[in-house]
């Protein structure tokens, strides 16, 4: 995923503001991603400025099952 993320840190789906789950919110997360590995594994990440780049921050690799838990659904 690291590889992926060097590429093009904006791969993942966006999550919707009001989405974000209180887990990442208190770590001051203004914007997060998911992106989607095979078998069903989720990350979810965010992005932050750093100097003149982005830097991707992974916070979870989960089952689908955990992130559905973690998301409410």
């Amino acid at each position: 995923m690291t590889a992926v993320l060097r590429e093009n840190g904006l791969v993942g789906q966006q999550i919707k503001k009001s989405q974000i789950p209180r887990k990442y919110r208190t770590y001051g997360v203004h914007n997060l991603y998911r992106y989607s590995h095979p078998k069903g594994y989720r990350s979810c990440y965010t992005l932050v400025h750093e100097g003149k780049g982005l830097i991707a921050i992974i916070f979870d690799i989960m089952s689908h099952t955990e992130y559905e838990r973690v998301f409410g659904y």
